[in-house]
Parts: C-alpha cells; sequence; structure tokens
C-alpha cells in the first residue's frame, strides 16, 4: 500500500483520533500486538527493548533454538538476550512451602498493577 493509498482510505476518521499498528509479536503464543506508530521505521513496527525481552522471558523453553531466532531477529538486543537466557535458565531450589496470604495477596496486587501499566 502506498502513502497516498492509506492517507486516503483515513480520510473520513477524525484526525484527533488515536492510531494504532498492530503485528505478530513472535512470540511462541503468536501474540498480536497494537504499537504506537512512533516506533514505526520504514513501515516496520519494531518492539522495544522490554518487549524483545518479555517475550522472550514467557517462552515456554529457552533452549539454543529459541535464543538463536531471538538473537537473529534483534540482534541489538544481543547482550541483553543472553544475559536473560542465563537467569532464566538456572536451576532454582525451589520452596515446598505454600505461600502464605500475605506473600499471595503480594503477588496479586503486584500482577494487577502489571496489567493496568500493559493493558
Amino acid at each position: 500500500m502506498k502513502v497516498a493509498e492509506l492517507i486516503d482510505m483515513l480520510g473520513d476518521f477524525d484526525p484527533e483520533s488515536e492510531d494504532r499498528f498492530s503485528y505478530n509479536y513472535g512470540d511462541y503464543w503468536r501474540t498480536t500486538v497494537a504499537k504506537n506508530p512512533m516506533n514505526v521505521e520504514s513501515g516496520v513496527v519494531k518492539p522495544t527493548r522490554e518487549e524483545v525481552l518479555d517475550a522472550f522471558a514467557v517462552e515456554p523453553q529457552h533452549d539454543r533454538t529459541i535464543l538463536e531466532r531471538y538473537l537473529k531477529q534483534y540482534p541489538e538486543y544481543a547482550s541483553e538476550l543472553v544475559k536473560l537466557s542465563r537467569e532464566v535458565s538456572r536451576n532454582i531450589e525451589s520452596d515446598q512451602n505454600p505461600l502464605s496470604a500475605h506473600e499471595d495477596r503480594l503477588i496479586n496486587d503486584a500482577w494487577l498493577r502489571h496489567m493496568e501499566l500493559v493493558c
């Protein structure tokens, strides 16, 4: 599509309305993301550093194949991706005791704050 065609298509919309570009995030779940077009360069919406690291962190596996895919797609974040890969791949001793009600509330409150920022 040419810019002139896009301008023509948007001609009937309120010029003060917000716009977003949506794209496949590239993660395991093929999440569709709507971005502010300030990050658009040459017709490609570029995810931010945080978005790339978040997508990598929630991958179901963090093996060499997944890391290489992210490094190929986002070479500008290579150092951060390698660090995150090491962090999420390390063994963590799990505590077999259930969470206390207070710990559970803290986690739920943090999750709600996170969702407010994301959505």
